[in-house]
């Protein structure tokens, strides 16, 4: 099985496959019964299914839910904001706003393309983190208009911000400036016919076959970047891109 060619390769490359953390965890659609895999010998020890592991600061569980990861992200945010805001008086806003970013932010920020498609009330629990910090960053009350506060700190919501991610993956792809086994899901759209839309540099959007497609990377960055206005679309630096993007969401949400 593929698992002890990599442990072999590894003993050939120096590195150490860690068998005692390795993790198994079978993927399946909530309606469908899991494969019966009882465990997977790797190189002499045996790991039993489990009901979550952690893949690149992510927690996964079986039906690709990641109610866990939220969970888990929320409740590691709070403890540093809660330790940020006791000092808070004896900080500048620009101190503050620094050790939101790095001890808030990438966890927010952490893999958040995954979460496009999510059920409103998980989105809602990272939008409470952010509005939390953004209060304590501005030294506002609880009860403030969370949009004017996101909007003085030029922060975009949670659920836009991660439009925006996935809206630049889609820009570098279709640039050349990201891996190629992302640019293969992207696919320029070819009309039958000669259009006007020809021109508008559209990519061609794949048909749902299951309920689950919705949140592939090949269906919403081609739904997303076809939503963009033209000029935007054909930006010719990355810089002059992003800062365009940013601004039409400022627009569409905060405005």
């Amino acid at each position: 099985m593929c698992v002890s060619e990599i442990d072999l390769w590894m003993l050939c490359n120096k590195p150490k496959l860690n068998r005692r953390k390795t993790e198994l965890l079978i993927l399946s659609a909530w309606h469908l019964q899991p494969s019966p895999i009882e465990c997977v010998d790797v190189s002499g020890e045996q790991i039993n299914p489990s009901p979550s592991a952690r893949n690149t600061g992510d927690i996964l569980n079986e039906y690709m839910s990641l109610a866990k990861s939220v969970t888990s992200t929320c409740k590691a945010c709070f403890f540093h904001l809660t330790n940020i805001s006791k000092i808070r008086d004896y900080l500048s806003p620009a101190d503050t706003e620094k050790l939101v970013h790095t001890f808030i932010k990438s966890k927010l920020d952490n893999a958040n393309s995954l979460l496009h498609g999510l059920p409103k009330f998980l989105i809602d629990h990272l939008q409470n983190v952010q509005n939390a910090a953004a209060r304590v960053i501005t030294h506002t009350r609880k009860y403030d208009h969370n949009k004017l506060v996101l909007k003085q700190l030029h922060c975009l919501p949670v659920s836009q911000h991660i439009g925006y991610k996935i809206l630049l993956l889609t820009y570098k792809a279709l640039n050349s400036q990201a891996p190629c086994y992302i640019t293969e899901l992207l696919g320029p759209l070819v009309p039958t016919r000669s259009l006007r839309s020809s021109s508008k540099n559209l990519l061609n959007v794949p048909v749902k076959l299951v309920r689950y497609g919705h949140r592939c990377f090949s269906f919403v960055a081609p739904s997303l970047w076809n939503s963009l206005p033209d000029d935007i679309r054909q930006s010719s630096l990355l810089l002059e891109f992003k800062t365009h993007v940013k601004t039409h969401l400022f627009i569409n949400v905060l405005i």
